[in-house]
């Protein structure tokens, strides 16, 4: 019994002080159909989550969009779409070589119902660029994925319809989810609420689609 605790416990330590893996996983038939599509078009990242993540550059991103949203057992959906200010990130590709430099990156999620698969696309921006094109035209709901991510990081996405805040107050300052903005209330001016005030916040929570 002693002799097996202490294997626990040494198995424990080792299994603490060990570097992660990923576990390799077959490539699933998309992958193959965009390489003979696409060729040499995208670099393919390894994650953790096994799904299968490409960076595209820019000026090829619709052209696979439409792709994967026509090609046979089709990626319906667009399960999200968002993006990341990794401006600040000393560690980026700690177990991939030769991505995209980048300031931030926009990044989509698809999913095809009849394949019962999922794939990523990112699109990697540098800060004095922050220009990506539409998708609304091949996924409609993209409108309000990209008016979120306009709100929160400023990254512009040239074509959409109604580019315009989403999730906060029109006449509000600055993309709060850049690395830039303030964080703490001590940052920010003194609130105050009269009356004018409150008639002008009001007006402003509007919810206008």
């Amino acid at each position: 019994m002693v002799v097996a605790v202490q294997n626990a416990k040494q198995t424990k330590q080792s299994t603490l002080g060990s570097k992660p893996t990923i576990q390799p996983q077959s490539e699933p038939l998309i992958l193959r159909e965009l390489r003979r599509k696409f060729a040499d078009k995208f670099i393919q990242q390894t994650t953790f989550d096994g799904i299968p993540t490409l960076w595209v550059g820019r000026a090829d991103l619709l052209d696979m969009v439409l792709y994967l949203r026509t090609v046979p057992k089709p990626y319906v959906m667009l399960l999200d779409l968002s993006a990341m200010d990794e401006r600040l990130r000393e560690h980026k590709d700690p177990f991939n070589e030769g991505l995209p430099e980048r300031d931030f990156c926009v990044f989509y999620h698809l999913m095809s119902l009849e394949r019962n698969s999922d794939i990523r696309l990112k699109v990697a921006l540098f800060e004095d660029d922050l220009n990506v094109p539409t998708a609304t035209k091949i996924y409609p709901n993209a409108n309000w994925y990209e008016r979120e991510v306009w709100d929160m990081f400023g990254i512009v996405f040239d074509g959409h319809p109604h580019l315009t805040r989403i999730l906060l107050p029109k006449y509000w300052e600055g993309h709060p989810l850049r690395k830039e903005y303030h964080a703490r209330a001590t940052e920010f001016t003194p609130y105050f609420l009269n009356t004018a005030k409150q008639q002008f916040e009001q007006e402003n929570l509007r919810f206008v689609p």
